[in-house]
This record gives structure tokens, C-alpha cells and sequence, in this order.
């Protein structure tokens, strides 16, 4: 009998103490940070390639002629925020034209991005030309644009 006492209580004696530490209340402590610190966001991006197209339509009254003139923008947009990471490059060009259309002259090219958008603005000169009449043509024009992503 008091081997069967001392058998209880060398058994009850540590199930009492894991018992009484499983119940006991859990403490927390706050850790101090900075507002920088709370501002930095972990997280990967999930770049993908993006263009973006625009086009304007001049027309000659004097020699019947037509182009469209493109802005094309190459961008990387991050798949996860749906922000533009950075513009690859930009270019413009001439599609789709008339017989009397002549050339296209670019005069300037501007882009930039923000956190939702991209934006781009062309100007140049279209020139046109009728050889049957000799009725020539010089155009400004602007074409400006602004994509939301």
C-alpha cells in the first residue's frame, strides 16, 4: 500500500504541474515600432508586360490624303496592385495611310507613370502631298493620352 501511495503520488504530482501550466493565462507582450518601420510592406512583385496604344487620324483637305499617327507606351505593370513598376520605352508611328500622305516628322515624346496611370503626349508634323495637282500639306499635331491601369 505505501508503495502504491508513493507510485500516486510520484505520477500525480507532475500531471498536476503540466494541468495547472496548460490553464494558466497566456501573457502577451507588445513589441515598440517605429511609423517607418510600420510603413515598409513585405511582399513580392508579380511584374508582367503591358502596351498601351493610341492613335489620332489627320486628314488634308488639299489633297484628300489621310494617316493615323500611333503612340505606342511599353510598360511593366505589377500583376498583385495593378501599379505601373516602370516604362520600358515609347515610340510613335504611321499606319493606315492615303496615297498622298508624305512622311511623318515626330518634334517630341513625353511619358511618365503614377501609382494608377500612364501617361503620354506626341506633337509633330504630317506632311502631305498630291502630285497630280502639286498641292502640298504641312500639319501640326498633338495627341496626348492618359491610360488607367
Amino acid at each position: 500500500m505505501q508503495k502504491l501511495r508513493k507510485l500516486v503520488s510520484v505520477i500525480a504530482i507532475p500531471v498536476l504541474l503540466i494541468s495547472c501550466i496548460s490553464f494558466a493565462p497566456s501573457i502577451a507582450y507588445a513589441e515598440e515600432t517605429s511609423p517607418a518601420e510600420e510603413q515598409i510592406e513585405r511582399r513580392t512583385p508579380m511584374p508582367y508586360d503591358k502596351t498601351f496604344t493610341t492613335y489620332t487620324t489627320a486628314r488634308s483637305a488639299a489633297t484628300l490624303g489621310f494617316a493615323y499617327i500611333y503612340i505606342k507606351v511599353d510598360a511593366v505593370i505589377d500583376g498583385q496592385y495593378s501599379e505601373p513598376m516602370f516604362i520600358k520605352g515609347a515610340y510613335t508611328y504611321q499606319a493606315d495611310v492615303s496615297r498622298h500622305f508624305e512622311k511623318w516628322e515626330e518634334l517630341s515624346l513625353d511619358y511618365s507613370y503614377d501609382d494608377d496611370s500612364i501617361w503620354a503626349k506626341a506633337t509633330g508634323y504630317v506632311y502631305f502631298y498630291d502630285p497630280d495637282s502639286h498641292l502640298a500639306e504641312k500639319q501640326y499635331i498633338e495627341i496626348e493620352h492618359t491610360w488607367e491601369v
